[in-house]
């Protein structure tokens, strides 16, 4: 053979060992790019989320009531010496009922002008009067004498109820609060089940959860009429509702 045949032929020898080395790297590439796709399908979790409220009803063991003493007069000193003269008034009749003096104090004062026209033709100039509010709250625990405190507001000078509200002591709330929470979660757990059942999955755990709590809602109340022929509050104060809120995402698996 001559010298440049022998050249050629190793050089295509060459060159068929290179395109046979960079098919294997080629092969092996592909084969390990795949597995990695798989592996990471399948360590993938799924997840499930769900909301639920959970509720407890309970009667309540305290109560609020607002109350306010208002007077007018074009002065307004007089005006308010006389908001203060019945404000003292009624505080006494509320110590007299057994309440404290830390269970009652003011949380409005207002003083505006009330001006009126003055119909007298020959005049027609405004009138102005001075009014004068001060507002009490009350907070008691003895809810059963709730209708004998605002009688003996009323009777001792108050001029209006703004407010009477059923709600819970502090420990009686986060005791109820709790058994809600409860009471959302194992809610919220039988959901979860039943949507990974529908869905061939099986739950793994708790992944995150959010909470939340709604209001305590107002009672009704009502008049009756006392066996002497007076008029005599009597509250209605049925059962209050605590009731909480939870988002809770489950991890899943197939």
């Amino acid at each position: 053979m001559s010298r440049p045949v022998q050249t050629l032929t190793i050089a295509l020898l060459v060159i068929v060992a290179v395109v046979a080395s960079a098919g294997v790297v080629l092969a092996l590439d592909d084969g390990s790019s795949s597995n990695q796709l798989t592996d990471a399908a399948t360590q993938s979790p799924s997840t499930i989320t769900v909301s639920s409220t959970g509720e407890e009803r309970v009667q309540p063991d305290a109560a609020v009531v607002r109350v306010s003493i208002e007077a007018t007069d074009p002065d307004v000193t007089a005006a308010r010496t006389a908001v203060a003269e019945n404000v003292s008034d009624v505080r006494s009749a509320l110590e007299e009922t057994g309440l404290g003096e830390d269970q009652v104090h003011t949380s409005e004062y207002r003083i505006y002008e009330d001006r009126r026209h003055d119909p007298t033709p020959t005049e027609g100039e405004r009138s102005t009067e001075y009014r004068v509010r001060q507002t009490l709250t009350i907070e008691m625990n003895q809810i059963d004498r709730t209708g004998a405190v605002i009688d003996a507001a009323v009777d001792a000078g108050a001029t209006g109820i703004h407010d009477v509200r059923y709600t819970l002591s502090t420990e009686t709330r986060q005791e109820m609060k709790n058994q809600a929470l409860e009471n959302a979660m194992s809610d919220a757990r039988s959901q979860a089940e039943t949507v990974a059942e529908s869905g061939d999955l099986t739950i793994d755990g708790v992944s995150s959860v959010e909470t939340g709590n709604s209001g305590v809602p107002r009672p009704v109340y009502a008049m009756e009429t006392a066996a002497d022929g007076q008029a005599s509050t009597d509250i209605d104060a049925g059962p209050v509702t605590v009731a909480a809120h939870v988002t809770v995402t489950y991890n899943a698996s197939s």
